[in-house]
């Protein structure tokens, strides 16, 4: 993967090593100054005329591929799914804060959505209640604890990167204290002006063990973030493991909600959603006659009382019934109290199945719009996160690898090699110290989108 901002530095490529422990160092430095290129996106096209800083801040690998995407719309319109699944988040963090939200076991399902909500799906599909129940459940109950446990992790990450390429900038060129940083110390050991044993003296020495140190501490730092990322791998494979429990069946039923064609009306339409939401709303204007009707009959009652016409009910409108006990004392009072039960029971069980039908579109068109690529979602944050404890891996064998060949420093050569080895090393520390310059760019970016998303997000996964 190209880096962001490629640095094409070719000086001390003249410099050929002479001994084993010179090519590795060599290597070492090569690899050292690549380490950061894996976590660093390529810029788009549509970032070409941003400003440098607000270009970087869009360029770190987990913002994309494993955390963030376009924010989710909060109420979703059945008619328009085909164009909105174009536009979803597929991204980890849209997925699990969507699936939570769903019910986590049987009894919770059956609170939110009643079988009755099923009933004319079950006409054209026997098994869909079922398909359906176990689908949701199985999302909901995999991304419940994943919220609660792991998804800040990824949060974590993002920090991970900030503060590591922080601390090893300031190892590697310290703002603070240069002449302790580790460019410092090797600019030391290269010096071409040592040319004999003679030659060696007590900067040399010093430059030697600060520059071990140095080394030393920059290779467990960058193990111990290694094994900080590995643990958030090994989150994101368990929860990969317990959806791919559930993908095909998921899939399976996205295809039904989405493709299986249903004949309406003697005409056929595509998907069991498309169906459902057909149906829902010629629900609603048979409610809407039933509450025309039911305010007619109330304004009957109240002509034969005396009382005001025009006062009804409307939706969403629970009425209290005294009205009813003194119609007994009107002219056709029992007739009329008839008819008002009747058409308010009529408007009530329209409601009620309304609403229950309204709650499984609401559920149906996330999973469709959100769902539909959830292997390669949670894949993408795993390969993300996995890719940024490889690097930091990488980091920490090239600082090894340097420190166990700083002896080769102290190595004469010909002047024209040690001039060559002098502007190598060089050249690869600056490559390496503007490449983590940029990721700590890109780092602190993924972590000032978060906040800037939902300042509230990070305060609340943090006290799950």
């Amino acid at each position: 993967m190209a880096t962001a901002a490629t640095v094409t530095m070719t000086e001390g490529d003249q410099w050929t090593p002479n001994t084993f422990a010179e090519i590795r160092f060599k290597e070492s430095l090569t690899k050292l100054a690549g380490s950061t290129d894996p976590v660093m996106l390529t810029p788009s096209p549509s970032l070409a005329q941003t400003k440098e800083g607000e270009r970087q801040q869009k360029l770190f690998l987990l913002q994309s591929k494993a955390y963030f995407g376009m924010s989710t719309p909060s109420k979703i319109d059945p008619r328009v799914i085909d164009k909105l699944t174009l536009h979803f988040n597929k991204d980890l963090k849209a997925y699990v804060m969507s699936g939570r939200k769903f019910p986590q076991s049987n009894d919770e399902f059956d609170k939110k959505i009643s079988k009755n909500a099923f009933k004319r799906l079950e006409v054209v599909d026997s098994n869909i209640y079922d398909d359906t129940k176990r689908t949701m459940v199985g999302i909901g109950s995999t991304c419940g604890p994943f919220y609660t446990d792991n998804l800040f992790q990824i949060v974590q990450a993002g920090s991970i990167a900030k503060t590591w390429a922080s601390d090893t900038l300031e190892n590697l060129q310290s703002s603070d204290a240069p002449a302790i940083s580790l460019y410092t110390q090797l600019m030391v050991l290269c010096d071409t002006k040592y040319k004999t044993m003679a030659d060696l003296d007590d900067d040399f020495a010093h430059a030697r063990e600060a520059a071990n140190i140095q080394l030393t501490q920059l290779e467990q730092t960058a193990k111990d973030k290694c094994a900080e990322a590995t643990r958030i791998v090994t989150a994101l494979l368990k929860f990969r493991s317990d959806t791919n429990q559930f993908v095909d069946s998921l899939q399976a039923l996205i295809t039904k909600y989405s493709k299986t064609p249903v004949k309406y009306n003697d005409k056929t339409v595509t998907g069991y959603l498309a169906y459902i939401s057909a149906d829902y709303a010629d629900s609603v204007v048979k409610m809407g006659d039933e509450l025309n009707k039911y305010n007619s009959a109330y304004d009957d009652w109240k002509t034969a009382t005396g009382l005001a016409v025009g006062v009804g009910v409307s939706f969403g409108w629970f009425p209290l019934f005294g009205w009813v006990a003194l119609a007994f004392a009107a002219n056709n009072a029992d007739n009329l109290h008839s008819a008002y039960e009747k058409l308010w029971d009529n408007y009530n069980q329209l409601k009620s199945d309304n609403e229950e039908e309204a709650h499984l579109i609401d559920f149906v068109t996330t999973i469709i719009a959100q769902f539909t690529e959830v292997g390669n979602t949670i894949q993408g944050a795993v390969d993300a996160v996995g890719t940024l404890s490889t690097m930091m891996q990488d980091q920490a064998d090239a600082y090894s690898g340097i420190n166990s060949t700083l002896h080769t420093l102290g190595d004469f050569t010909l002047s024209s090699d040690a001039v060559n080895r002098q502007i190598f090393i060089k050249a690869k520390l600056k490559i390496s110290i503007k490449k983590l310059e940029e990721l700590y760019t890109a780092s602190n970016g993924f972590m000032d989108a978060i906040m800037t998303e939902d300042p509230n997000f990070v305060k609340t996964l943090s006290q799950a």
